[in-house]
């Protein structure tokens, strides 16, 4: 296997590993305290109640921006889409680096 198959392998894999996680944080999680805490303890959320059910609502937006984080070439892909100035190649050892070729006017 090449170095950079390895290294698109390992990208999808945090990307599912996030993938995974994501859910569970801003939707099981707070779905479940919800409905447990105050069945458990009979106690009132409240507001606190309100700000879990919002954190539900965000869970499809973050998924999709984990994607594009984790997966080193969509990463660059969408900077410069967004023609972002500072960083604009990543090297496979972590390290953004800049050049003068790479910066869009």
């Amino acid at each position: 296997m090449t170095a950079k198959t390895r290294e698109m392998q390992r990208d999808l894999f945090q990307a599912l590993l996030i993938q995974n996680a994501v859910p569970m944080v801003f939707s099981y999680l707070p779905v479940v305290t919800m409905f447990l805490v105050p069945m458990m303890t009979n106690l009132y959320l409240g507001p606190f109640g309100s700000v879990l059910f919002s954190i539900t609502a965000i869970f499809p937006s973050i998924d999709a921006f984990f994607v594009l984080f984790f997966i080193g070439r969509f990463r660059i892909a969408v900077m410069r889409l967004l023609r972002f100035p500072l960083c604009t190649r990543f090297i496979s050892s972590g390290q953004w680096t800049t050049s003068p070729s790479d910066r869009h006017p």
